[in-house]
C-alpha cells in the first residue's frame, strides 16, 4: 500500500512522493510540509503588491505590538524580556516561546536525556574548571553559612555514603591526607589543640575503641571494630553485662585476651562491668563463665551466638 502524506495547507492527503510534495532535508521523510500546488499557489500570492503590502503591516504590527503570542502555549504576554528571552538576530527582538514553555521543554529534554545531559554538563565544566573554580569559591563566601547548613544536613543523611567515601579517599591518597593534616595542624597549633581536647570529652567509648585498636596494631592483630559495632553489641545485651547481666558501666572484654591472640573485632569483643572483666582476666571465656554464681545455659548460648557460633565452633575459631 502507497504511504501517505497529508498536506499542512490544505490538509490533503496525497501520495508522499517527489510527484506531489518538494523534497526538504529539515524533515524526516525528506519531504516538505506543503504540497506543491500550495507551494506554488503561495508563490503567486507572494508575488502580488497586495500580499506585499499586508505582510509589511503585519510585520509593523508586530514589532510595535506590546503584546507577543507564544508559539507554544497560544497565550499572549507582554512583549518584554520578563515573559521572553531576548534574541536580537530576528526582526521582532525576542524568541517565539515564552519563557515558561522553553522551560518546561528544557525539562523534558532533560528527563529523557539524563545521561548524555550530564557527561555534557561534566565535559562542560572541565573544559571551564577554572571558571567554574573561581564562581564557587565566591559563592562559598557570600553564602557561607547556607553553604554549612546544607553540607550539615547532607552529612546527616547520607552518614554511611559519605564515610565511605572519605576512607576510600583517605586510603587512595594517603600521603596527601597526611601532609595536608600535618600542614593545617602547624598552622592552626592552638585551635587543633582545643578541638581535639572536646572531641575527648564527648567521646570517651572512643577514645577507649581507638586506644584498644592501637594496642592490637602493636601485637599485629586484626584491628576492625568499630564505635557503631561497639552500639551494636550493647543493644544486642540490652545494655547490661553479657556475663552477670548487671546494668552497670560496660567495658570492651576481649573473649579471646589479647595476651594469647584475641582480635579486636566484632566476633571477640562482649559488653562486660568492671567486675566481670577484672575477674575474667586473661582466662579462657567459656570456661571461667561457667565456674562463675551468674552463669546459665541461656546466657552461654547468647554469648556463642552473637560470636556467630554454629554447633558450637566459629567460623574464625576462638577458642
Amino acid at each position: 500500500m502507497e504511504e501517505m502524506k497529508r498536506c499542512n495547507t490544505c490538509g490533503e492527503e496525497l501520495p508522499s512522493t517527489r510527484e506531489y510534495f518538494n523534497k526538504s532535508s529539515d524533515n524526516r521523510d525528506g519531504l516538505r510540509g506543503e504540497c506543491k500546488q500550495c507551494r506554488k499557489n503561495y508563490n503567486k500570492l507572494y508575488r502580488t503588491p497586495e500580499y506585499k503590502e499586508e505582510m509589511v503591516k503585519k510585520e509593523t504590527e508586530l514589532i510595535t505590538s506590546e503584546t507577543k503570542k507564544c508559539v507554544g502555549c497560544g497565550n499572549e504576554f507582554p512583549r518584554t524580556s520578563e515573559y521572553f528571552h531576548v534574541r536580537t538576530d530576528t526582526r521582532y527582538g525576542f524568541r517565539n516561546k515564552c519563557k515558561a514553555c522553553i522551560a518546561n521543554d528544557r525539562r523534558i529534554y532533560v528527563m529523557e536525556n539524563k545521561e548524555v545531559v550530564a557527561a555534557n554538563r561534566k565535559q562542560y565544566r572541565l573544559d571551564n574548571i577554572e571558571a567554574f573554580t573561581e564562581k564557587d569559591r565566591k559563592y562559598r563566601t557570600l553564602h557561607h553559612d547556607a553553604v554549612v547548613k546544607r553540607k550539615k544536613k547532607y552529612y546527616i543523611e547520607h552518614y554511611d555514603v559519605v564515610i565511605s567515601y572519605q576512607k576510600k579517599y583517605n586510603i587512595e591518597n594517603a600521603d596527601i591526607v597526611t601532609k595536608n593534616r600535618q600542614i593545617y595542624y602547624q598552622n592552626n597549633k592552638e585551635k587543633s589543640l582545643e578541638r581535639n581536647k572536646h572531641w575527648r570529652i564527648k567521646n570517651p567509648e572512643k577514645m577507649v575503641i581507638n586506644g584498644q585498636r592501637r594496642r592490637a596494631r602493636v601485637e599485629k592483630l586484626p584491628n576492625t571494630f568499630t564505635a557503631l559495632q561497639w552500639k551494636e553489641a550493647k543493644e544486642y545485651f540490652n545494655y547490661k553485662c553479657a556475663y552477670c547481666g548487671e546494668e552497670a558501666p560496660l567495658a570492651m572484654d576481649h573473649v579471646v585476651p589479647v595476651s594469647k591472640g584475641g582480635e579486636f573485632t566484632r566476633d571477640n569483643i562482649v559488653p562486660s562491668c568492671q567486675s566481670c572483666n577484672s575477674k575474667k582476666k586473661t582466662k579462657e571465656c567459656v570456661e571461667w563463665f561457667r565456674t562463675q554464681p551468674t552463669y546459665t545455659l541461656e546466657k552461654e548460648i547468647k554469648i556463642l551466638s552473637y560470636l556467630g557460633y554454629e554447633n558450637n565452633k566459629q567460623q574464625l575459631s576462638l577458642f
